[in-house]
């Protein structure tokens, strides 16, 4: 199938007429059942998309940082920031992790098919000051700013829902990249049409 940029949603009068970046190649399956029948610890939602041209493209989080190349585990404390087409550049902590697997409607207009799947080792993200993503935002890559100045990718934007204790009163449902990039044999690229600001 072909991949839309902008996508089909975003498209408006006197904004950039669409165009096929790329095509979907492939994407991860999902387990579907619960613990006691299938082995969900290998449930994730990931797909990749083989872009057409690479000139079209850059390694750039929008305006705000470059694609990091190292990867990392979250965890519960590090300060995260990603840039979502949605909310744009956004910046939250990690609070904690799903004790339990979260249990995800899924459904097909296509084929009328409808399932629960059950996702296992979830992170919580609160944003800054307002939510760390929307509706929208999901696949947004999630890095982790260390004291020391590094960032590493940490997860991906997956889900989000309520949560009183978040500013704005939703929280994100993040997952961790390295699982996700170990099982498609991919690795994040960097430095890809970057260009530095002149002074």
């Amino acid at each position: 199938m072909p991949i839309l940029a902008p996508g089909v949603l975003d498209v408006s009068a006197n904004s950039l007429i669409p165009f096929t970046i790329g095509f979907h190649e492939r994407v991860l399956p999902y387990a579907l059942g619960t613990t006691g029948n299938v082995n969900i610890a290998e449930n994730t939602d990931a797909a990749l998309f083989k872009i057409q041209n690479g000139n079209w493209v850059s390694s750039m989080q929008g305006l705000a940082y470059d694609t990091p190349q190292i990867v990392t585990n979250p965890l519960e404390g590090l300060t995260v920031e990603k840039v979502g087409r949605t909310t744009g550049h956004t910046k939250g902590k990690i609070v904690g992790r799903e004790l339990r697997p979260i249990r995800v409607k899924a459904t097909s207009g296509r084929n009328s098919f409808q399932a629960v799947i059950m996702f296992p080792g979830v992170f919580i993200v609160h944003g800054d000051h307002r939510p760390f993503s929307e509706g929208g935002d999901s696949g947004s890559l999630v890095v982790a700013t260390h004291p020391d100045g590094t960032k590493t990718a940490v997860g991906i934007v997956f889900a989000g829902g309520q949560d009183s204790l978040a500013p704005g009163g939703k929280r994100t449902s993040i997952l961790p990249i390295g699982p996700i990039l170990n099982r498609l044999g991919v690795t994040l690229v960097g430095g890809h049409n970057v260009t530095t600001p002149s002074t």
